[in-house]
Formats: C-alpha cells, sequence, structure tokens
C-alpha cells in the first residue's frame, strides 16, 4: 500500500543533525521529517519521528525476518518502572530489516515511554527486544526542535510542549487512526 511505502521511506535521514549519547537526531527530506534514532547490542533500532505533528515509532532488526510486511502486529511496552502499553504496529522491510511501525501517537505517549530509564517490547507473549533508553529525552527534544526549526508554518505544539511532559492516569489513548493504546 502507498501508505506502507511512506511509512518505510521515513526510515532514513539524508542530513544529520545531532548525535546525543547513543542516539542520532536527523532530517528526511523526501518526508520532510525529523527523526530520532538509537542501535541497540542486540541490533534493534528503535526510531522515533514526527511529520506533520504526528509522531510516528518503529522497531527494526536484521534477525525479524519472520515479520511480514502489511501485516498488523500487537505490540506491547512494557517499562521498568511497570507502566504498560499495547498498540497496533504493521510490518515493514527496511533493506536488510524488518520491523514495526506505527504512526499518528500522541506525543505525550512518547514522551512517557522515553521517560522511562529502560523498556521491553513484546510481540504477543514473545520478549523481542530489552532496550536502555538513556539519553532518549534530550534526543526527542532535539528532534522537536528539528521539526519546529524545519516547519515554521506547523501548529508549534510540539515545540511548546517539550518540557511540560503531563501524564495522566486515563488508561488509554486514542491515535489519530483510532487505534486504542491502552496501558
Amino acid at each position: 500500500s502507498n501508505d506502507l511505502a511512506n511509512a518505510q521511506s521515513k526510515l532514513n535521514f539524508d542530513e544529520k543533525i545531532a548525535a546525543l549519547d547513543a542516539w542520532t537526531v536527523g532530517y528526511n527530506r523526501a518526508g520532510g521529517s525529523c527523526l530520532t534514532t538509537a542501535t541497540y547490542g542486540d541490533e534493534t533500532t528503535v526510531w522515533i519521528g514526527l511529520d506533520d505533528d504526528e509522531v510516528y515509532l518503529a522497531l527494526t532488526n536484521p534477525n525479524w525476518q519472520s515479520i511480514q510486511e502489511g501485516k498488523q502486529y500487537r505490540i506491547r511496552i512494557a517499562s521498568l518502572a511497570g507502566t504498560r502499553w499495547q498498540g497496533n504496529f504493521y510490518g515493514i522491510s527496511r533493506s536488510q530489516e524488518k520491523g514495526v511501525i506505527s504512526g499518528g501517537l500522541k506525543e505525550e505517549f512518547v514522551k512517557e515511554v522515553i521517560r522511562t530509564p529502560g523498556i521491553a517490547v513484546y510481540l504477543g507473549s514473545t520478549l523481542i527486544a530489552k532496550l536502555n533508553l538513556d539519553g532518549s529525552p534530550a534526543a526527542f527534544g532535539a528532534m522537536l526542535d528539528c521539526h519546529s526549526s524545519r516547519n515554521p508554518g506547523s501548529s508549534q505544539k510540539a515545540g511548546r510542549s517539550v518540557g511540560k511532559v503531563v501524564s495522566s492516569g486515563a488508561g488509554f489513548i486514542v491515535s489519530q487512526q483510532g487505534h486504542i493504546l491502552t496501558n
């Protein structure tokens, strides 16, 4: 599908903007999006991006060859602090890697995830990655700065809310596509 091709094209950058700890912040000209990424020892790469004031999150790994492009997957994320989220992600291919992506996420959800020291990612009941998120808040902030500087006409809501993270106990978040992300 066109959406899938669009999603996959977001997972690279033409211009490196900053390196913060293990995280790289960059700009993707084709998608007009800013993103931050980090790759771990198990070869999992986390991608967090922002385009049109919409946040997307992807995870890729060359060892995940069983993931089927376009297939919907239920992904659960558990923080070391005990918070849990789940949502629908879609299978993607990227050069030698396979992975999953979800778009239309609430900025507050992503901020809550990156504020935790680490996460465990489950596909069904299978643990597929354990990731240390040190440095991710600074990288996310740099990505938001990139977005507001390159998209002066954007709603600016992303840039304004940096540093004012509010966590609510509602228990679920509805993405713009109508997916319910529960904790």
